[in-house]
């Protein structure tokens, strides 16, 4: 069924933008890995698959999710893979292995070294303004197996929203912390301008806000109030509500 939805949705395109990413669903016991396409808007699903929260983040579940994609879309369109910085240097190797590109955040403990330093440096470590700036082509990961290469781009985008909110004290020093964190961007694309860059990354808050209608009971579908357990229903319950 997604494989016939993914063909349908992007067979007129020349250039799919696709943001994938994981979520909690509906609740913490399982997760998802959802495929979107980046569209003027909003997100539209394209794929979903539902798994034990202990199979998060696992690196065959993800290839397999991909080369689904794959065979539905074929092979004479330019796709970019946009992710968040839960995915890891690993995560880019079978998409330049599809001919695919990609834009991903690196955050944390990774590392990464620019062309024509000697140094390495730690992702956390960045100091960015808020002007995009395009710091040149570079490497990811100090290890050989998963080492990288791409180009690097970082901006300090400001912190948008409301001032308060019904989080704990220790989620919103977690959100504060995440808000003040320069953006550093890495990517396989060619061309683009910082600015065009941090536009296509920024896109991918747009499967967020479809992952928040899905579930809230106030504003959304309301999937937590679900007394579904099971894997296959839950599955179910994500089709239907993409």
């Amino acid at each position: 069924v997604y494989q016939q939805r993914v063909s349908r949705l992007t067979h007129s395109l020349s250039v799919c933008v696709i943001t994938v990413d994981w979520s909690g669903y509906p609740s913490s016991e399982f997760s998802v890995l959802r495929a979107s396409l980046l569209c003027d808007g909003s997100a539209i699903p394209l794929m979903s698959k539902v798994i034990s929260s202990r199979y998060q983040n696992n690196s065959a579940v993800q290839n397999d999710f991909l080369d689904q994609m794959a065979a539905a879309i074929g092979k004479d369109k330019q796709v970019i893979i946009v992710t968040d910085a839960g995915f890891r240097s690993s995560w880019f190797h079978p998409l330049r292995s599809l001919g695919w590109d990609f834009v991903g955040r690196v955050r944390g403990s990774l590392y990464f070294q620019v062309a024509g330093d000697e140094e390495w440096q730690m992702a956390r470590d960045m100091v960015s303004s808020t002007t995009a700036r395009y710091l040149g082509f570079g490497r990811l990961a100090r290890n050989a197996s998963r080492d990288c290469p791409g180009h690097v781009y970082t901006v300090h985008k400001r912190a948008t929203g409301r001032k308060s909110s019904q989080h704990s004290p220790r989620t919103d020093r977690m959100y504060r912390k995440n808000a003040r964190e320069p953006w550093l961007l890495f990517t396989s694309l060619m061309g683009y301008k910082p600015r065009g860059i941090v536009k296509i990354y920024s896109r991918r808050m747009q499967t967020e806000q479809n992952f928040r209608d899905e579930k809230s009971e106030r504003y959304g579908l309301g999937l937590r109030a679900s007394k579904s357990r099971g894997k296959k229903r839950i599955s179910v319950l994500c089709l239907l509500a993409t």
